[in-house]
């Protein structure tokens, strides 16, 4: 069906006779078959299928020009994409047409059948003033548009031809044309079938690239019909060479019998989900979780199946860790209850033997030192948890200065003694003929040779041997501790330093620890530049710890202020109010205080420390933090804010030592911070600098 538009009868006897003969036909017929394979065959030449079936147009018309136009699915209008003998003009004018021009392609592309203009000088209802302008300056006369329409009805495109005289397109041209326009139309749908396709193929790989499970699709003779990409990445190969290729080639025999079982369930429709160690021939032994599902035909008969695969090796070793970390934490707890309640058990037994009576001179002496090497040992425990809890924030700060090697190893020896001796260890000593001078901390570095030494003491059975050792080697200084205890054994080495892990327990072993001391020892040596070297020939052959440290360049140290001190001259008392709400607490501090010539008065709550401050007017105040009526630091400021507490020395008594716990006393108004229990000489130290400043007023 097309529709014509017929010049006045005055002139049809101008129009030019269309003459056919057999050669003409065989020429059209052969023309559309060539068209037929070029697009059947044409693979990616799309403008070069176009361009053959615009030239079959002209051809099977007989005309002058003409174009090709394809309908935009954005703006459903018709782009020129090719043509044949056309000006600029005319391609600007025509650069893209809709339902709504004025133009014989508009009409045809409205109707969606073919419309013929025989002449354009006649027919302007249709072409339109602008159009046959055009036209008519183009030397165009008349026009037929076919369209290109889909199986479904859609117009896909327009073939336009163009004569330069009045001219009627006969039915047999316009069967040629027709059969043209079925085949061109034909085509068109399969690329737009095949570029669906191809967006549909991309998407899938999109999505699947960004997945976060790795899929494949597998036929049932084991080979490769679809990989995503990271897939591809964790085997290390390109998608395009595994595609294809079988199963056991690419992920290798080894794994292949770990998988094939689960295969076999899903070939026989089963759907599977399973989670194995996988030992790829390309990356190694990876843990993974598997899903197979069926790939079933319409028939019913499985052709292979869909894996979707996760990585879970990253999984697994964090959720092992965190197991390791579990039970080091029970470890911990249960170690930290047993080395906390072990001290408890002789100061409780000595306190009982000092209310009876008839007690020698000795036995008092022997009960005191008891308590105070139990005492001790807890500070110590406790001051080892607080490091490690600087270290874990990143608090942990060192006070370098020009140190003496010499006199940080006799602060070792003194701090690690009385473990020592409690054991009855042999303590050999051998140092350098001259002192060396080292740029560090000596508290710290006193901590590390102490603790190594304990640690020693702690794994040599009782009358052990136990020696140090230190020698200037190069511009290091090397410092070892050697014992002949249980030694360390092999499946230990790796972890000695880690934190909370520690080793068997010598028989009668009566110090105990918390695993946090080597832990100590390497942080503290590192932050000096330094390192830490471990070695052991086995089972009861003993082990060596080795420190290594760089020698400072500097000049010899000056004579060590501990040996030259003067004697001072003995302190007066002050006046010392101690708040705290545990009575005993404050009692036996008072006790304590009172005994070295001081006046103490105690209150047991924040309101009755400041009312009976506000009568007393101390020289100094040992407040506890933790008051439940009115805390340490509420306290201090209601004193600060007294005339007469402004010059008062302020030292906050608290079981809290963080770093921000020290930064809130001092903004609070405090002079120092003490962690409970309070080192006695450090306290009388700050006690005599009032005692000074007293009697210079």
């Amino acid at each position: 069906m097309q529709s014509f538009i017929k010049p006045e009868p005055a002139v049809r006897e101008r129009y030019r006779a269309r003459a056919r003969n057999p050669a003409s036909d065989l020429e059209a017929i052969s023309r559309l078959y060539a068209v037929g394979n070029r697009c059947a065959c044409a693979g990616d030449d799309f403008d070069g299928c176009l361009d053959a079936i615009l030239d079959a147009a002209i051809f099977v018309t007989n005309a002058d020009k003409g174009n090709l136009q394809l309908r935009d699915s954005a703006t459903g209008g018709l782009l020129i994409r090719t043509q044949r003998g056309f000006g600029r003009a005319f391609l600007d004018f025509f650069s893209q047409v809709n339902g709504h021009s004025a133009s014989v392609c508009s009409a045809a592309l409205d109707a969606a059948n073919r419309v013929t203009v025989e002449d354009v000088t006649t027919g302007q209802q249709i072409v339109g003033p602008a159009s046959a302008e055009i036209l008519l300056a183009e030397g165009v006369r008349a026009v037929q548009s076919t369209p290109l329409v889909s199986s479904t009805g859609h117009v896909m495109g327009m073939v336009s031809t163009h004569f330069a005289r009045p001219t009627r397109l006969d039915e047999h041209s316009g069967r040629f044309m027709d059969l043209l326009a079925r085949q061109a139309a034909d085509y068109l749908e399969r690329k737009e079938t095949e570029r669906l396709l191809l967006d549909k193929q991309a998407q899938l790989e999109r999505i699947t690239e960004h997945a976060g499970a790795l899929i494949t699709l597998c036929s049932r003779d084991l080979r490769y019909l679809f990989v995503n990409k990271p897939y591809a990445d964790l085997l290390g190969k390109p998608a395009a060479l595994v595609v294809g290729r079988r199963i056991p080639e690419i992920i290798g025999e080894a794994a292949f019998e770990v998988i094939g079982p689960y295969i076999r369930r899903v070939l026989a429709g089963e759907r599977v989900e399973y989670e194995a160690e996988v030992p790829y021939a390309s990356v190694g032994l990876r843990c993974v979780h598997v899903t197979y599902a069926p790939d079933v035909a319409a028939g019913g008969q499985v052709h292979g199946w869909i894996a979707t695969i996760t990585d879970v090796t990253e999984r697994q070793r964090l959720e092992q860790q965190l197991r390791i970390a579990d039970r080091q934490k029970d470890d911990f707890l249960a170690i930290l209850a047993h080395e906390l309640r072990n001290p408890l058990a002789p100061i409780r037994y000595a306190l009982a033997a000092a209310k009876k009576g008839g007690r020698t001179p000795e036995q008092q002496a022997q009960a005191e030192d008891v308590i105070e090497r139990q005492v001790a040992h807890m500070t110590r425990l406790l001051d080892d948890l607080l490091d490690v809890s600087r270290i874990t924030r990143g608090s942990f700060e060192l006070k370098k200065c020009r140190t003496s090697l010499a006199s940080v190893v006799e602060a070792a020896i003194e701090a690690a003694r009385p473990v020592l001796d409690a054991q009855r260890h042999t303590l050999a000593i051998a140092l350098p003929g001259h002192d060396l001078c080292l740029e560090a901390d000596p508290v710290r570095l006193a901590q590390v040779f102490s603790n190594l030494l304990i640690n020693a003491a702690k794994y040599t059975n009782c009358g052990g041997q136990i020696q140090l050792r230190a020698a200037h080697e190069n511009d290091e200084v090397a410092v070892s501790v050697r014992d002949n205890g249980i030694g360390i054994s092999r499946e230990l080495m790796p972890r000695l330093f880690t934190l909370f892990v520690q080793g068997r327990a010598t028989v009668g072993r009566t110090e105990g620890g918390l695993g946090v001391g080597l832990s100590l020892v390497r942080e503290i040596v590192e932050r000096h530049g330094g390192r830490v070297e471990v070695s052991s020939a086995g089972q009861n052959q003993g082990s060596e710890f080795t420190v290594r440290l760089p020698v400072s360049a500097v000049a010899p140290l000056l004579p060590n202020d501990a040996v030259e001190q003067k004697s001072r001259a003995p302190h007066a008392g002050v006046k010392i109010l101690v708040a705290d709400d545990n009575r005993d607490a404050a009692d036996s501090c008072a006790a304590l205080l009172g005994l070295s010539g001081h006046q103490v008065h105690t209150a047991y709550s924040g309101q009755g420390a400041l009312e009976l401050a506000e009568t007393f007017r101390p020289d100094a105040l040992l407040l506890d933090i933790g008051m439940p009526d009115m805390d340490g630091y509420a306290l201090a400021g209601r004193i600060r804010g007294a005339s007469w507490g402004k010059t008062a020395l302020l030292v906050a008594v608290t079981g809290w030592g963080q770093e921000t716990d020290r930064e809130r006393a001092f903004a609070a108004g405090f002079d120092h911070h003490f962690t409970k229990p309070v080192v006695v000489p450090a306290l009388e130290a700050i006690l005599r600098s009032v005692s000074v400043s007293e009697r210079l007023r």
